[in-house]
C-alpha cells in the first residue's frame, strides 16, 4: 500500500460513525414497517431478550359526585419478552482498491449493504407480524361481505373465494373500527397546490409487488401523484384504496397458486392500524448501539497477508405483535 494513504486503520473511528449514521438514514426513512412500529432501545450489555410493556384498557368512566373520592380502576402493565438476534452482511473486495475515505468502490459496497439491510429488516419485521392471530380469509357464501373474518387454520386456500373490492377493503376497516383500532394517518383535504384528490383517515395494507397491476385498475384507486400534498408519501407506496394506503412489499409472496375458487391465486394481505396512540407491534430501536458499519484495510485482520479489503454491517433486531386485532393477515385472490 502507498504510502500516505489514508486508511481505516488510520481513522476507524471517524469512518464508522460516517458509515453507521448513513446506514441508520437509510432504514429509517425507508422501512415503513420499521417507521410505524413501537419501539425500545436495545436492553445494556446487549441481552439476549428485550421486553415490550404496554398497559391493558381498564379505564372506566363513572358518574362522580362534588366532594366525593371516586374510585379509579388500576392499569395493569404486561410484558411481553422477545429474543434478540444479530443480523450481518459482508463484502471481500479482492481488486487493487486504494481505501480512502471518498473511495467511489469502497462507497459502492456500502450502500449495496445499506440497501439489503433495509431489505432483511423488512422481512424480518414481516416475519414477526404474519404470526398475528388475527387471520382472516375471503369466502363465498350468500353474504360475502359479511363473512370476510372467519378462521383460517393454514392449511387450505379453498374456502379464500371472494376477491379483493373497495368493498371487501370497507368491510375489513368496519371490523378493525368495531375492535377500536384507528386509522394510521389523518385524513388529508384537497389541496390546489399539489394533487386534486383529498384521502380519508387511512390504514396501511402491505401488499404483494406482484399485485401492483392488480390495484392500480382497482375501481376507486388514487394514485400517490395525485394526493393531495407532497410530503410523508411511504417508500413503495403506490397509492389509496378506500380506507387503506396501499404500500408494495418483495417479501410478501402468493399464498397458494392453486387455492382459492376455480384454483385461482391467494395472496396475503397485510392490514394494519392504531392501537390507541401507538402502533400495535414492536421493534428494537435502530441506533448506534444496533447498528454497526466497518471497514478493514488490507493488511489487518484477518487479512494479514494483504489479499482483499473488507466491507461489513451489523444490526440488532427483535420484534413482536402487540395486539392481534390491529394486525391482520387477509388471504385472498384477486379476481
Amino acid at each position: 500500500m502507498a504510502y500516505g494513504t489514508t486508511t481505516t486503520a488510520n481513522v476507524t473511528s471517524v469512518v464508522d460513525q460516517f458509515y453507521t449514521k448513513d446506514l441508520l438514514d437509510v432504514l429509517y426513512n425507508n422501512s415503513p414497517l420499521y417507521q410505524f412500529a413501537y419501539k425500545v432501545n436495545l436492553p445494556s450489555h446487549n441481552s439476549k431478550t428485550v421486553a415490550f410493556r404496554r398497559y391493558d384498557k381498564t379505564t372506566t368512566w363513572q358518574s362522580i359526585t362534588d366532594g366525593v373520592q371516586p374510585q379509579f380502576s388500576q392499569a395493569a402493565a404486561t410484558d411481553t419478552t422477545v429474543s434478540i438476534g444479530w443480523y450481518g452482511a459482508g463484502h471481500k473486495i479482492t481488486d487493487q482498491v486504494t481505501l480512502t475515505i471518498e473511495d467511489p468502490i469502497i462507497r459502492e459496497h456500502q450502500m449495496m449493504i445499506q440497501e439489503t439491510a433495509k431489505e432483511k429488516l423488512d422481512s424480518l419485521i414481516l416475519t414477526s407480524l404474519y404470526a398475528t392471530n388475527s387471520v382472516w380469509a375471503c369466502y363465498s357464501s350468500a353474504t360475502p361481505y359479511t363473512n370476510i373474518k372467519v378462521d383460517f387454520d393454514g392449511s387450505t386456500f379453498t374456502q379464500c373465494d371472494t376477491p379483493i373490492t373497495t368493498t371487501i377493503l370497507e368491510t375489513a376497516a368496519q371490523i378493525m373500527r368495531s375492535n377500536l383500532i384507528k386509522p394510521v394517518t389523518k385524513q388529508i383535504m384537497n389541496s390546489t397546490r399539489y394533487g386534486s384528490s383529498s384521502l380519508p383517515a387511512s390504514y396501511l395494507l402491505f401488499a404483494p409487488t406482484a399485485t401492483q397491476s392488480f390495484w392500480r385498475t382497482l375501481t376507486g384507486f388514487i394514485p400517490k401523484n395525485e394526493y393531495s400534498f407532497d410530503n410523508f408519501v411511504l417508500d413503495d407506496e403506490i397509492g389509496a384504496a378506500g380506507p387503506f394506503r396501499i404500500i408494495l412489499d418483495d417479501n410478501m409472496t402468493v399464498a397458494s397458486a392453486t387455492g382459492g375458487g376455480n384454483s385461482r391465486a391467494v395472496y396475503p394481505f397485510l392490514l394494519i392500524g392504531m392501537d390507541g396512540s401507538r402502533m400495535p407491534y414492536g421493534v428494537v430501536e435502530l441506533d448506534k448501539k444496533s447498528v454497526e458499519v466497518r471497514t478493514y484495510a488490507r493488511g489487518t485482520s484477518p487479512d494479514y497477508w494483504a489479499q482483499f479489503d473488507i466491507v461489513t454491517g451489523k444490526f440488532a433486531h427483535a420484534s413482536v405483535v402487540l395486539n392481534d386485532e390491529a394486525v391482520v393477515v387477509l388471504y385472498a385472490p384477486l379476481t
